[in-house]
C-alpha cells in the first residue's frame, strides 16, 4: 500500500440525508463516493472544481438539466451547487 492512502473519513449531511465516503486516489487527488436520498440540496459554492458522476439514478442542477446516470457534472471554482434529486442517487466526485 502507497504511504499516501490515508483513512476513510465518513461525511453526513442534511440530516443524514446525504452522505459519503472520502478517499485519496492513487494519485493523491481527494474523492467521494456517496448517496443522496430524494429531495433538493444546497452544497453551496464550490471552492475547487467538483467532476460529479452520477452512477444510479438522476439529478436536475439549478439550471434544470437531466443528468442521467454516468454522466459528468462539472462545477468549476465560484460554482453554486443545488442538487433536486427525485430518487435516490449514487455518485462519484472527483476534486481538482
Amino acid at each position: 500500500m502507497s504511504n499516501n492512502i490515508k483513512k476513510i473519513k465518513r461525511h453526513v449531511y442534511f440530516s443524514g440525508n446525504v452522505q459519503s465516503l472520502e478517499f485519496l486516489t492513487p494519485d493523491g487527488k481527494k474523492a467521494t463516493i456517496g448517496v443522496i436520498m430524494p429531495g433538493e440540496y444546497n452544497f453551496g459554492t464550490a471552492k475547487q472544481k467538483e467532476t460529479i458522476s452520477v452512477l444510479q439514478g438522476m439529478v436536475f442542477t439549478k439550471e434544470g438539466s437531466l443528468r442521467p446516470g454516468g454522466y459528468p457534472i462539472v462545477f468549476e471554482p465560484g460554482t453554486k451547487i443545488i442538487f433536486s434529486c427525485p430518487e435516490p442517487v449514487a455518485y462519484l466526485c472527483l476534486y481538482g
